[in-house]
């Protein structure tokens, strides 16, 4: 058996040493619809042609199809869907036409004649069913590339199928991503070029080290709507709770890493030729194949100068890539941190809501005390979750700033590359560092909108028994007891018909005295309700009530006594005989 090569040995104990502990299984399907009879599309086939390269550049395995028929697509979709047994995610980019039909989204296949719904549904691929049939698989992440929104592709046909596609359904239980070449219900740019616009994009930006899916997206978008003047929109659909990405920086630090490593190797082998060469040269014995050798070593150093510095270069964009990868995971521990404490202080919170509950039905209560110290105790509750939340909010934006530190300190060691002019290599930095900024500034407006929306969502109940309790307090009416209520008669005047009478709250707490004047001339029976209430006084059988509230006054932080009426009423028939309300 021959015996490796050292540089082979030093290659392969390097990726051993650089590669993940543990590589995701992804699989991706990849169709190009272009050959239709009725309205053909020129990019279609180099689009999926383009992607299969990107996705195997991504160490995935690709079922590429272009042109298919409809039992071509069912068969394309059988092997892959063979190939996701054991997957982690499955990868579906499209390129063709599609439709709507009643909502359902449809791809159409190649030399099918469609010019009704019912051939629609009969003669093309629905993207629901092939979302179940892969969700069947048991695989944990779907992502979906719908560069099928192109315009009508059946003109002059009778078909009612609505202009380009619908949103595409939840799948349950799946993490997933569906990417639109545009809005639903609008058309795409098939382009002028090799590639439609919309997947020109994805060709660009998707295989970037460091991005995951949703930051490579943004950068997608921008690059469609400066192309097409804004016309055309792409959206992005996101059902995930993790990132993902396409070139997963750890995988990319270990690529870097590997490619290093054997470039060093291929520097050590020229190295050990070139000291054998030069122990011939000492060697010879003639002139001529000592010149000859001189010449070879000559042109050997050349090549050696040559490899140092693709070495140098690989080193450099190794350490980068080791650096990016370490930050990314550092930046993504302390954005799980931040969720996990959202999500421990909305368990703590659920409890607290729990406990204050019981609170609600003290909102009722006869006693004031009881009811002041409910309204309290909901204030002080809902000033403790936002408390807490700010106090998680600014723990999130300094575990997310100090993740991406790292990052833009790699950033400000970059140096330039051997072939970027100083002007090359300082619009890259600005563009490296836009894109960090942008996407810091992404992470933490997420997180903030994240814990702004559970902020919400904790205390919408509380606040809402809050304004219950609080409506409660403010309509009820509580009466001072009668032993702390003094009526005082005073002397009837029988020329006015007018007989004074005060009422005072003894009761320290409510503070009132009204004076009434019955007034009998305004009586229809002057004597006998005269009579009647001459009997209550020597009866004494006149009794005052001082009803009175309680209104929060929330801008000197206290709650007042509020008087609502003052009654003088007569016992023996329980009628009123005045009554008055503050500042009557």
């Amino acid at each position: 058996m021959k015996r490796p090569s050292a540089v082979v040995m030093v290659v392969a104990l390097a990726a051993m040493l650089t590669a993940p502990a543990f590589a995701e299984k992804r699989v991706a399907l990849v169709i190009g619809n272009g050959a239709y009879t009725a309205s053909p599309l020129s990019n279609p086939p180099n689009d999926a042609k383009d992607m299969a390269a990107l996705f195997r550049g991504a160490d995935m395995a690709v079922v590429d199809r272009t042109n298919l028929d409809l039992a071509g697509m069912e068969k394309a979709v059988s092997d892959f869907v063979k190939l996701l047994k054991g997957a982690d995610s499955a990868v579906v980019y499209y390129a063709g036409h599609g439709v709507q039909v009643g909502g359902e989204n449809y791809l159409v296949p190649v030399r099918e004649t469609v010019g009704s719904e019912a051939q629609v549904r009969s003669r093309s691929m629905a993207v629901s069913d092939l979302l179940e049939r892969i969700k069947g698989t048991g695989v944990k992440t779907i992502i979906l590339f719908l560069d099928a929104c192109r315009d009508n592709p059946f003109p002059g046909s009778s078909r009612s199928a609505a202009r380009g596609l619908s949103v595409v359904p939840t799948v349950a239980d799946v993490e997933t991503v569906v990417a639109f070449a545009t809005e639903p219900g609008k058309t795409a740019a098939d382009g002028g070029g090799r590639n439609g616009v919309f997947t020109a994009a994805l060709l660009k930006n998707l295989a970037q080290p460091g991005l995951n899916i949703a930051e490579a997206m943004i950068q997608v978008r921008a690059d469609v709507l400066a192309a097409t003047g804004g016309e055309q929109q792409p959206r992005l659909d996101l059902g995930l709770s993790r990132p993902w990405y396409l070139v997963d920086p750890a995988v990319a630090a270990a690529k870097a890493q590997a490619a290093a490593a054997e470039s060093q190797a291929q520097l050590a082998a020229l190295d050990k030729e070139m000291a054998d060469r030069q122990a011939r040269i000492a060697a010879a014995k003639d002139a001529a194949s000592r010149e000859a050798l001189e010449l070879e070593q000559r042109k050997q150093e050349a090549s050696r100068a040559a490899k140092q510095l693709e070495a140098e270069s690989l080193a450099r964009t190794a350490e980068l890539r080791r650096q990016a990868a370490d930050a990314e995971a550092r930046k993504q521990e302390q954005v799980q941190a931040s969720v996990r404490a959202q999500e421990e202080l909305s368990a703590a919170m659920a409890k607290r809501r729990a406990e204050l509950e019981k609170l609600g039905a003290q909102g009722a209560a006869a006693d004031p005390d009881a009811m002041v110290a409910t309204v309290e105790r909901f204030k002080a509750a809902i000033t403790e979750i936002e408390g807490q939340f700010e106090s998680s909010w600014r723990e999130a934006e300094r575990g997310i700033r100090s993740g991406f530190d790292p990052l833009f300190a790699v950033l400000a060691k970059a140096e330039p590359e051997l072939w970027e002019t100083d002007a090359e290599y300082e619009r890259r930095k600005a563009t490296d560092r836009g894109k960090l900024d942008a996407d810091m500034a992404g992470t933490l407006a997420n997180r903030k909108a994240a814990l702004e929306a559970e902020l919400k969502k904790q205390t919408a109940t509380l606040t809402a028994q809050l304004a219950t309790a609080l409506k409660a307090l403010e309509a009820k009416t509580w009466t001072v007891p009668a032993s702390q209520v003094r009526v005082t008669v005073g002397d009837y005047d029988r020329n006015t018909r007018l007989w004074p009478v005060s009422v005072e709250s003894l009761d320290p707490a409510v503070e009132a005295t009204e004076q009434f004047v019955i007034d009998f001339n305004k009586s229809k029976d002057i004597k006998t309700e005269l009579v009647a209430f001459d009997r209550a006084v020597k009866a004494g059988a006149l009794a005052g009530e001082v009803c009175w509230g309680i209104r929060p006054d929330p801008a000197n932080g206290r709650y007042l006594v509020v008087l609502k009426n003052i009654t003088l009423r007569n016992l023996e028939n329980g009628k009123a005989v005045a009554s008055s309300a503050p500042g009557k």
